[in-house]
């Protein structure tokens, strides 16, 4: 992590220095691609613009200037990693910057179908609430209500219902346990089954569990960026599609053209 002293000593990099067209913008460009990732990854719902920067220039040593503009045009030079709030431009920095897998996360209310493994997005949305339910277990190893893990949930872009967080977590009993009240669902419990990131802490100073949780965290959300997403399939199906229209124009005009001679 770089210093407060030394931040200040960081030469301050404008859009020019990440010219593709040049060996240094190259290198620059690659460097906050991969610091960027790093970032973002773990953080479905996207990142302040300030705390983006904020946590380039301390964390990989990379200052940018903290305009809006700056992050808008750099983002669109790495679209597979991230994207910025559109047409939204605030003077304070609360604009966001998402990781580029967030416009593909399903913004409704998801039902059971959604996590179907016998399709490749259902799979990888099924590994993607099982990465959730770990890390916010983890976080909270006395357990939460199951009111309270739905709205965590959210904010990694999985929208539930109780009910279907039920019936998920019934499903993947290495990580979690649902504990019923006699009462109201809202009252239900969801215990950590996996107790090992406690035991490993116990093992660890503090600054090793910072490192070991980064580590941990970063090694579930990086796939994100890779998983197929129900979009991908449409947008897929719809080239396909085009490219047989476009195949069965040729020949008909071919044909026609063969009859006409």
């Amino acid at each position: 992590m770089t210093t407060g002293f030394y931040r200040r000593e960081l030469p301050l990099l404008t859009v020019a220095d990440f010219d593709r067209g040049t060996h240094a913008g190259v290198e620059n460009l690659e460097r906050l691609r991969e610091a960027s990732r790093a970032l973002l990854a773990p953080n479905p719902m996207g990142v302040m613009r300030e705390a983006y920067l904020t946590r380039l220039t301390g964390n990989f040593g990379i200052r940018l200037s903290r305009d809006f503009d700056t992050c808008r045009v750099l983002s669109r030079r790495m679209p597979d990693v991230a994207s910025v709030t559109p047409y939204i431009k605030s003077p304070k920095g609360k604009d966001r910057i998402y990781p580029a897998y967030h416009n593909k996360l399903i913004k409704r209310r998801r039902n059971l179908e959604d996590y179907d493994e016998m399709t490749a997005a259902g799979a990888a949305a099924r590994r993607q609430i099982r990465d959730v339910l770990s890390t916010v277990l983890e976080m909270n190893p006395k357990g939460l209500r199951s009111k309270t893990m739905v709205s965590m949930a959210r904010d990694y872009g999985h929208i539930i219902g109780i009910d279907l967080a039920k019936i998920l977590v019934q499903q993947m009993p290495d990580v979690a346990v649902w504990v019923s009240s006699a009462s109201y669902s809202e009252y239900d419990a969801v215990r950590p089954a996996d107790k090992s990131w406690g035991e490993l802490k116990k093992q660890l100073s503090q600054s090793q569990i910072k490192a070991a949780w980064k580590a941990r965290v970063h090694e579930r959300f990086l796939q994100w960026f890779y998983d197929p997403y129900p979009c991908d399939l449409l947008a897929r199906n719809g080239r396909v599609a085009s490219e047989r229209e476009g195949q069965v124009r040729i020949e008909s005009d071919a044909e026609i053209r063969r009859a006409a001679s």
